[in-house]
């Protein structure tokens, strides 16, 4: 996969691209969110629904008054709308996959589980954990590729399983057109529309995002302030993908909202060349909303 096509720079940051439904992802809504403080390399809200959730009625819970509710975490929306996710870095010390000679690269099922367990406690402010992940198969960096998981949702004191699926991205890498693999966790089973999985697992795209506090998108941006959004994210070292070349001059066609999923579109350049990119609202697993961008160079990918 992700042989990039020409550019100058590798760059930025996890989509969550015109998500049907859904849930990096957050990683992934009307009852408690788990939003708190930013941290690079994680990110992620709870998954948006309506259905109640359910107290279940097993002999452990119904003898213990101490224990806390359990019901379907899938149940449990997020303030905004949009689905928790989590975008693992591979920049905290965690191992990348190896890339073999066709620049493809598989993660194990039972690594994928513990790289959400993990990726999850470090993203959690205590309100919101994952554990006793187990995922279905293989995730292997071929466009279009995905991979559902489940875990065990512990959120503001209610517990309950939870799916999440992992998609394959792609970050910048300094000046390496190759990119560094990457996993985006969004809260969901298959929460992306078919077109946004495509266009987030290409060849020649590159993912990135940041959190920009618990209080960011309450109130709809305008076309100009995504811009500047935009352009703050690629400028910044705190970007779970740092961009190393920067990216200016970005326009934007539409303003950026919370309450919908379908992304934005802009555009910047770098070193006189053109990029594309789709802008994300984005709500971290335990800690801030923010932005998540795909970023591609024209004719990038195959």
């Amino acid at each position: 996969m992700r042989s990039p096509a020409r550019h100058s720079l590798v760059l930025a940051a996890a989509a969550m691209l015109a998500l049907g439904t859904a849930a990096c992802g957050v990683g992934g809504a009307a009852a408690p969110s788990a939003a708190t403080s930013a941290e690079p390399g994680t990110g992620s809200a709870p998954a948006s629904s309506t259905a109640a959730a359910t107290p279940t009625t097993d002999a452990a819970s119904s003898t213990s008054s101490s224990a806390a509710p359990t019901e379907d975490a899938s149940a449990i929306p997020a303030a905004s709308g949009a689905p928790a996710l989590i975008l693992q870095s591979f920049r905290d010390g965690t191992a990348a996959p190896a890339v073999d000679g066709a620049g493809q690269w598989q993660i194990p099922s039972q690594q994928l589980a513990e790289l959400l367990d993990r990726s999850a406690g470090e993203a959690g402010s205590g309100e919101a954990a994952l554990t006793g992940a187990v995922c279905r198969g293989d995730l292997s960096s071929a466009a279009g590729s995905s991979v559902i998981c489940e875990a065990t949702l512990e959120l503001d004191g209610t517990t309950g399983q939870s799916a999440w699926t992992a998609y394959p991205v792609a970050g910048p890498n300094g000046f390496d057109i190759e990119g560094v693999p990457g996993v985006l966790f969004v809260q969901g089973e298959e929460p992306l529309s078919a077109a946004s999985a495509e266009l987030l697992t290409a060849d020649g795209s590159y993912v990135t995002g940041i959190g920009r506090g618990t209080a960011f998108l309450i109130d709809p941006l305008s076309a100009e302030d995504t811009a500047t959004a935009v352009e703050q994210l690629f400028a910044s070292e705190d970007a779970i993908y740092p961009v190393d070349a920067p990216i200016e001059a970005v326009t934007c066609e539409e303003g950026l909202s919370s309450a919908s999923m379908d992304p934005v579109s802009c555009t910047g350049s770098t070193s006189g060349e053109n990029v594309e990119i789709s802008v994300f609202p984005a709500r971290f697993f335990g800690s801030d909303s923010g932005l998540l961008t795909v970023h591609r160079f024209p004719g990038a990918g195959g």
